[in-house]
């Protein structure tokens, strides 16, 4: 998932009274304890010249030059073939090689890099599972919230109902938009999809009443290709995915679903006979 989940929601007043009482434990200390306003948590002050000490400028460029060289291309051959890789894949290529060979040293480093990767992976992977279900679970709270008190119906990006895992694999995927320039298009997109929808239930209907041979065989090229769009529309936007209000209300507003490329043909060729 390129972008996080943390635009959650604001706690209802009910949730905030559940956590109201004050307990003394972890990172809770007694209120007497704690500073007072106004009173510095320091007696001592700040230790002469601190602010004017320089930053550590030789690490940092230590490290851009480490990162620089382990990511510069070089050329290693694979058999008859010569690749161009960087560095650091080139020498994890070079450890896994030795490894396989049985060298013991390279076999243990390599085993002991690969747990720490996998390890790290699962850590992350839970951490966004744990993620999407907190997101999901408070927007939905909110969404329910707003229609039992009749407030405006909030409409996040990803909607809940886009945010689907597995609780078996701990997969996470969003389906939906996650960002306004997305929505717009994906707005635009299902709104075409209900489009074409209606025109091929029409064009159905114009085709079991038609008496004219002819005809039919032009309707049905319609139906043919109206067909084949919604086809490869449903890949990305399948018939059971959930279309958020603010969604309905722009498919109602009947906007200008023509493709861009069509619009600057269309343009063009008005200029052109201009």
């Amino acid at each position: 998932m390129e972008k996080s989940l943390s635009n959650l929601p604001a706690r209802t007043d009910e949730d905030q009274s559940a956590n109201s009482s004050y307990d003394v434990g972890f990172k809770k200390p007694p209120v007497h304890t704690r500073f007072q306003k106004g009173q510095s948590g320091n007696r001592k002050g700040r230790p002469k010249g601190a602010l004017n000490k320089p930053k550590d400028m030789t690490s940092l460029l230590l490290t851009d030059l480490i990162l620089e060289e382990a990511y510069r291309d070089i050329n290693i051959n694979d058999g008859e073939k010569s690749l161009t890789v960087p560095i650091v894949k080139a020498a994890l290529r070079s450890l896994a090689l030795n490894a396989a060979k049985g060298k013991h040293h390279s076999q243990q480093l390599f085993l002991k890099l690969v747990g720490e990767v996998q390890e790290a992976r699962e850590n992350q992977k839970f951490q966004l599972f744990e993620a999407a279900i907190e997101y999901k679970e408070r927007w939905e709270h909110a969404i329910e919230q707003a229609k039992k008190f009749e407030q405006p119906i909030p409409d996040p990006l990803p909607h809940p109902e886009h945010v689907v895992f597995d609780p078996r694999t701990g997969d996470v995927r969003i389906i939906g938009p996650m960002s306004h320039e997305e929505k717009k298009e994906w707005d635009l997109w299902i709104a075409r999809k209900m489009r074409w929808l209606e025109d091929l239930e029409e064009l159905k209907q114009e085709l079991k009443d038609n008496e004219i041979p002819e005809h039919a065989r032009f309707i049905q090229d319609d139906i043919d290709h109206i067909t084949r769009l919604l086809n490869i529309t449903r890949q990305r936007f399948p018939d059971d995915i959930y279309i958020p209000p603010s969604t309905v209300e722009f498919i109602k507003s009947k906007p200008d679903l023509t493709f861009p490329e069509m619009k600057e043909k269309a343009a063009a060729l008005f200029n052109k006979e201009d």
